[in-house]
């Protein structure tokens, strides 16, 4: 009897729906119900069957309940009757929502399963208990559960409804004076009849739905077909491709020998590259061979000289100085050899402590007057540049590694002048609350051309490299100057002219301290009265 009144009830929608509707056709081609389906419901490519499934059961009951509410309100019922069917609504209206912009029904079914039972017990308690609608309303209601839930759940939603629909005969059978008669036999047919037909066609609904759904999977199974013969076309053009490949094999081998050919000149270069390293290490452990030999030789020499009786005393301390000479050049080289090992392995270590700039330069100053005189270059002048004294002088650096970067350039500038002058200096940029500290080294000597510019700051390079070469040295110095200015946070830079000279600048940050650098004075009463000379 249910299948052929669902039968019937489906062969009506769906006349009604292709030959009564048919002039509200969709400009896509959909009828009135696949585009309520599609704009009220959701795509199919969008949503699951048993999410649609949901979302349309909230629909219609939010819909049910709106048409309750305006049928109590125009009949003028009691307003907790309006205001209850109207909650109903509501609640019905916002699972509806919820479940349509969440994308997520899952959480919402119980919910609504609950929600669902309470308002039928309601309407069996309100409208005339077993003489009213709710066995009709209650299979309609187990057939959307069945469709909604799975599994156990679907099990408990059909042990519940017998279960409600038992209590509720029970206790009207208990308590008949809980129930609300009809006031009429017309107003129970009016009602048990609308109810029918809603009944009805919500379970005409349900079918059509369902086989909507059913149309749009064979749809979807046809899209997927339609979707392998393409791969399968595609499949025949790759296999085309393939032997259009196999033509042009031969023309592949000849680009793949002139890739072989290219990876081998780089190949080439590569090894001229480590056979170049190769020798540059060959040449620097020469060249540092001869570097060590000859302060070596010198000290030891000298050192057997020492030992002649016959010695003058000047002639002692000129021996003692050759050697004390020596064995700070020798220090210096194996010092070099440290610093740049540290240097590959990243150990360098910076430490900042407060500095006098003015004072590292007079310093500077005492000491390479020394060095010219010991070389042989008096004649050279020598000249320290300062700024004016409009600023703090003191700041915030490591003082060691500034002295050994303006020592090594210095030795340099010395090293390759023979005649003019050779001056250093600094000056604070800007000048007025300066930022950064420009120091230069600036020589009148034989310059150094643009091509060897970058030669002269690789470890273990010199522009001259054979044993007979004119200046000795072991080419480190400018290397590890060039990396301890960059641990300082600046960059050395180089311009110089070949038979010109040559400069050499840094520039790090000015970090002041607000030291005054004025001498501290104390008065000889303080001494006397801080000091105690007794005993």
């Amino acid at each position: 009897m249910y299948i052929r009144l669902n039968k019937i009830s489906y062969t009506c929608i769906r006349i009604v729906n292709r030959h009564l509707l048919g002039y509200f056709m969709h400009k896509k081609g959909l009828t009135l119900f696949e585009w309520l389906v599609k704009n009220l419901i959701g795509n199919p490519e969008d949503y699951t069957l048993e999410h649609r499934f949901f979302i349309a059961a909230c629909f219609v009951g939010g819909m049910a309940g709106l048409l309750a509410s305006v049928i109590n309100l125009s009949l003028s019922l009691h307003p907790a009757l309006i205001f209850t069917t109207a909650g109903i609504t509501i609640v019905y209206f916002f699972f509806y929502y919820i479940s349509l912009k969440q994308r997520n029904y899952n959480g919402l079914v119980l919910p609504y399963i609950f929600i669902s039972l309470l308002t039928i017990s309601y309407i069996w308690f309100i409208n005339g208990g077993s003489n009213g609608p709710v066995s009709f309303i209650l299979i309609t209601a187990l057939l959307v559960y069945i469709v909604l839930t799975h599994g156990i759940y679907r099990i408990t939603s059909i042990v519940v409804v017998v279960l409600t629909l038992s209590f509720l005969y029970i206790l009207e059978f208990l308590y008949p004076d809980l129930i609300v008669n009809y006031s009429d036999a017309k107003s129970r047919f009016i009602d048990v009849y609308f109810t029918a037909l809603f009944s009805i066609g919500l379970i005409a609904f349900i079918a059509s739905f369902i086989m909507k759904n059913y149309r749009d999977e064979r749809e979807k199974v046809i899209r997927q077909w339609n979707t392998i013969l393409e791969q399968n076309k595609e499949i025949k053009a790759a296999e085309k491709e393939l032997l259009q490949y196999q033509e042009n094999l031969e023309e592949l081998v000849r680009q793949r020998t002139r890739e072989l050919e290219a990876s081998n000149t780089q190949l080439l270069k590569a090894k001229e590259k480590a056979e170049e390293s190769d020798r540059l290490k060959t040449a620097f452990l020469s060249n540092m061979s001869h570097e060590i030999r000859t302060p070596m030789n010198a000290i030891v020499g000298f050192s057997h000289l020492l030992r002649e009786p016959e010695l003058s005393s000047q002639t002692l301390n000129h021996y003692v100085d050759i050697i004390t000479a020596k064995a700070n050049l020798l220090m210096q080289i194996i010092n070099d050899i440290i610093d740049i090992s540290k240097v590959e392995a990243g150990e360098i270590d910076i430490a900042k402590s407060v500095c006098n700039i003015d004072d590292l330069m007079n310093e500077l100053y005492s000491t390479f007057t020394g060095v010219l005189k010991s070389a042989q270059k008096s004649h050279i002048d020598l000249k320290k540049i300062l700024p004016e004294r409009n600023f703090q002088n003191t700041a915030f650096t490591d003082p060691f590694r500034l002295r050994q970067i303006l020592s090594n350039l210095l030795d340099n500038a010395i090293k390759f002048t023979h005649e003019g002058f050779v001056e250093y200096g600094y000056k604070m940029i800007p000048e007025t609350n300066p930022e950064k500290i420009e120091f230069f080294v600036r020589d009148s000597g034989i310059g150094i051309s643009e091509e060897n510019s970058e030669i002269i700051f690789t470890r273990f390079r010199q522009i001259d490299e054979s044993h007979t070469r004119k200046y000795g040295g072991t080419g480190l110095g400018l290397s590890i100057s060039k990396k301890l200015v960059e641990l300082l946070g600046g960059n050395l830079e180089l311009e110089s002219t070949i038979g010109v000279g040559s400069t050499f600048r840094f520039t790090i940050p000015f970090e002041p301290l607000g030291i005054d650098n004025q001498p501290i004075s104390v008065q000889k009463d303080d001494i006397k009265k801080i000091y105690n000379w007794n005993h």
